[in-house]
């Protein structure tokens, strides 16, 4: 997946998925900190990450007003964007690759696994 992404010259899947955490949390933005755990990377790699990001203009940083060490990543517009340029693409690369090789049985026991072991969220 992540070549196919490359050739077609979008982002990686770990920009692709701090952009869709980013995009579910209110006001669209999350501490560095928790941030990183979610997309399980070290403290290095997300602020490595972040500062690609901030340099693109998908994300900004926040100072976080309780806390002045902490820091917020705020999504932007073309955050946004981007993140669904990245999922339009990443659909039709899961349907052309995975699902158009399952039968409906088999469509519905992945759902089923799947919901047993995430719990019952739209994870798109």
């Amino acid at each position: 997946m992540e070549d196919a992404l490359k050739a077609e010259g979008l982002p990686s899947l770990e920009t692709y998925d701090v952009l869709w955490i980013l995009e579910q949390m209110p006001e669209k933005r999350m501490r560095f900190n928790d941030l990183g755990e979610r997309v399980y990377l070290s403290r290095s790699n997300i602020t490595r990450l972040a500062e690609r990001l901030e340099k693109e203009g998908y994300i900004t940083r926040d100072r976080c007003p309780m806390d002045r060490r902490g820091v917020w990543a705020v999504l932007t517009p073309e955050g946004v964007k981007v993140r669904r340029k990245i999922w339009d693409f990443y659909k039709k690369e899961i349907e052309v690759n995975y699902s158009s090789k399952l039968t409906q049985k088999e469509h519905k026991n992945l759902a089923e696994l799947l919901e047993r072991f995430l719990g019952p969220k739209d994870i798109f």
